[in-house]
């Protein structure tokens, strides 16, 4: 793919446009479309009752039609002269009718249609059904029946308002409106000759003092706002997806502003949203480069997810494996305490346990609501949630004792209130190896001398990070890292080897020090000092050189890199790279058990167990380094290329799938995925690290054909068993997004 020097909108931003004026809807579309394409001026421009071309209360195929042509309406008044700067944005609630019902009951749906560079995409929330006082409510009661003769005039239920005959529009209005002339242009009824749903529900609700329909309708479980938001990310996953080849670049080089400005979370919402991990982290910030970082403000947010890190860094020295910053609390409690869009989640249910167990309790549960939650100052909420983190566990321990089903929270949810963040993940080894990249990489983006001062404020927290890995992480004998990278759930067969993708990760930060050195040498060795006694010999060889001067580091750099190049790459003295070897350090933790299937998974994989399966990663890793003779290159294109599937570059990674679906087609692809961040990394590879060549030029070609079809940022890739393709994992992944912008 050619790359693009910008995202889908002008370098001014882009201007998001809603059809109307209602606050509620117009917030919930703010909050939704800035926190995925970036901050942007927003108009709202309402068109007249009388220009609606669908009634008031849309039915049927009326919902999306009433969406879209609102902007019909509106786009010939906007004065923008570049439309590509435009997000136009148009709400509809309205009824889905189960027509086999008697009473045609209703259900309640919002829609809405987006346009961006002149396409629409749509979106639709779940319909809830319609009730008040618990009964079910429909079009159709007795009274409309008898009024009508019992002849609806065909009327289905489906169709526009605008294409009904006249004798389905008396039907219609009567079941809506409660009178067969409908409504006038200020949208009033006149005197109802039967009792109309608006009647029986709109103007019963009102009467009870009901604000939000949708609470009534769902017995507290949904609110209105929940609807638009499903509505609206529907319609941006759609869009999302539709996009292919250069159009899809540029959208991702929108989406790396966002995250950068966000200070690189995992992803864009969904699965891995609001929270940092270290790793990803990692991987994300060396694609950067200083033009990334020019917009006001970025800089800062990577710096604060980074000293978030270095804030929650253990006693012992480990850096956390996630971290939430502030800035992204109030949306993960939204997300995965409060239930997000989908309605209650574990706080509701762990409200009502305690109500019903233990009242004294539940009194002293914080506040916390969806809507207070984006409006309230992050000190705020962090307040409150330590109230929740601290009333969670001492219940936790009580209802153990009691022998109660405390409901439980999300696998990330109860490592953010147990505080166990740090290690989440245990098969993870790497937090401390991405914290030293990061830490020099933000010193390469720093452009100014108080940039470079508030990263050097980290150099306490690095020496600590540095002096774990070399006590915990590193096998004492040969001084590369042991354990798992992003394959933690092989920690039971990685946990005593040593990976050439680690180690080169490693070289890669322990370079950034050298490379540094004379803006921190004397700080980090002062630090790293502390926690050495005198005599006492680090086992990183290159530590050790460090706490000499600068020039014995760049000397054990170099034989560190050497010995990658021995281990891994040239074992033996000839080219046939290898995934990992061996260690004979036992380290002192149990490894996690893997799922049920991954054990035969690698069984299957003989090459894998023997450390001889071809792994991207550190491979491609190996060849940025200049690992790779130049001599070997067309050997590594050639290993590169058997790893190609019609999902793309495999890797084996066997992980925890969501699905028993997805279990089959690991199963059937033998343990192998595709990883997008580890297949960037090797085109930017094939074309920045390698001279062109016609095996390189026909593999990028065909890479470039495959990513045509692939929808979306995903996690993962698979292949289907009619040859199709499969994304897996969470959707918007941000070291996807990254990776796919640099290559």
């Amino acid at each position: 793919m050619t790359p693009v020097n910008q995202g889908i909108f002008p370098e001014s931003g882009h201007k998001i446009v809603f059809t109307t004026q209602n606050q509620q809807k117009t917030a919930v579309g703010k909050t939704i479309i800035t926190g995925i394409f970036g901050p942007g001026k927003v108009v709202t421009v309402k068109p007249g009752v009388n220009e609606l071309r669908t009634p008031t209360q849309p039915v049927g195929d009326d919902i999306r039609w009433g969406a879209e042509s609102r902007i019909d309406l509106i786009k010939p008044t906007l004065p923008e002269r570049n439309p590509s700067a435009l997000i136009l944005v148009s709400f509809e609630n309205g009824l889905r009718i189960d027509t086999a019902s008697p009473k045609k009951e209703a259900s309640d749906a919002a829609c809405v249609c987006m346009e961006i560079a002149g396409q629409r995409f749509f979106g639709e929330s779940v319909a809830v059904p319609v009730q008040v006082n618990g009964e079910r409510a429909g079009l159709v009661t007795d009274e409309i029946l008898d009024y009508l003769d019992h002849d609806l005039a065909g009327y289905d239920f489906t169709s526009r308002y605008e294409q009904l005959t006249t004798g389905q529009k008396r039907v219609f209005n009567l079941m809506v409106f409660g009178h067969e002339n409908g409504i006038d242009d200020n949208d009033e009824t006149e005197t109802p000759q039967v009792a109309g749903f608006r009647q029986r529900v709109i103007e019963a609700l009102k009467e009870k003092g009901v604000d939000d329909y949708w609470v009534e309708y769902s017995n507290g479980s949904l609110t209105r706002d929940k609807g638009l938001a499903q509505a609206l990310k529907s319609a941006i996953s759609q869009f999302i997806n539709s996009q292919r080849g250069e159009d899809k670049l540029a959208l991702a080089h929108t989406f790396k502003q966002t995250l950068i400005s966000q200070g690189l979370p995992a992803s864009l919402g969904g699965r891995y949203g609001q929270t940092v991990w270290m790793r990803d982290f990692g991987i994300m910030v060396n694609t950067l480069n200083q033009q990334d970082t020019a917009r006001p403000g970025t800089f800062s947010a990577l710096l604060n997810s980074l000293f978030t890190m270095a804030i929650n860094q253990c006693d012992n020295g480990l850096i956390p494996q996630v971290v939430i910053p502030d800035p992204l609390l109030g949306e993960f409690i939204y997300l995965r305490a409060l239930g997000g869009d989908s309605g209650p989640g574990w706080y509701n249910q762990l409200q009502a346990f305690l109500q019903a167990n233990y009242p004294d309790a539940a009194s002293r549960l914080p506040q916390l609501d969806a809507t207070e939650l984006r409006t309230l100052e992050p000190s705020v909420v962090k307040e409150r949630v330590e109230g929740l983190k601290t009333l969670f566990r001492e219940i936790s321990a009580k209802a153990q004792e009691d022998g109660l089903p405390l409901p439980g929270p999300s696998h990330t949810l109860r490592g953010f209130l147990n505080n166990t963040l740090a290690t989440l993940t245990p098969g993870t080894t790497d937090s401390e190896i991405h914290f030293i990249r990061s830490f020099t990489k933000l010193l390469d983006l720093a452009d100014s001398d108080a940039q470079v001062d508030q990263v050097k404020e980290m150099i306490p927290s690095l020496a600590r990070a540095m002096v774990y890995l070399d006590q915990q992480v590193l096998d004492p004998d040969t001084g590369l890292p042991q354990g798992s990278d992003n394959r933690d759930m092989l920690d039971s067969y990685l946990v005593q080897k040593l990976l050439c993708s680690n180690a080169c990760f490693l070289l890669q930060g322990f370079s950034g020090l050298v490379r540094h050195f004379d803006k921190i040498g004397s700080d980090l060795t002062l630090e790293l000092n502390k926690h050495y006694q005198v005599g006492q010999e680090p086992a990183s060889r290159f530590i050790s050189a460090l706490l000499q001067d600068g020039v014995q580091a760049q000397q054990a750099l170099e034989q560190f890199g050497q010995q990658i190049k021995n281990t891994f790459i040239y074992p033996e003295g000839k080219f046939a790279p290898l995934d990992f070897v061996n260690s004979e350090h036992m380290v002192q933790r149990q490894p996690i058990p893997p799922e049920g299937y991954i054990p035969a998974l690698v069984e299957q994989n003989k090459d894998f167990l023997q450390g001889k399966e071809v792994n991207l990663q550190g491979l491609a890793l190996a060849i940025e380094l200049g690992l790779v003779d130049q001599a070997d290159h067309p050997a590594a294109v050639e290993l590169i290329r058997s790893q190609l599937t019609a999902a793309g570059l495999k890797a084996f990674s066997p992980i925890n799938m969501g699905s028993d679906y997805e279990v089959d087609l690991l199963q059937k692809s033998q343990g192998f995925l595709v990883w997008p961040q580890i297949e960037s990394r090797v085109i930017h590879v094939l074309k920045k690290q390698m001279d062109e060549t016609p095996a390189i030029r026909d593999l990028l070609e065909q890479l470039e054909s495959i990513h045509k079809q692939r929808p979306g940022f995903r996690e993962w890739y698979n292949t289907t068993e009619r040859g199709g393709i499969h994304p897996g994992g969470a959707e918007n992944q941000s070291w996807h997004i990254t990776n796919l912008v640099q290559a």
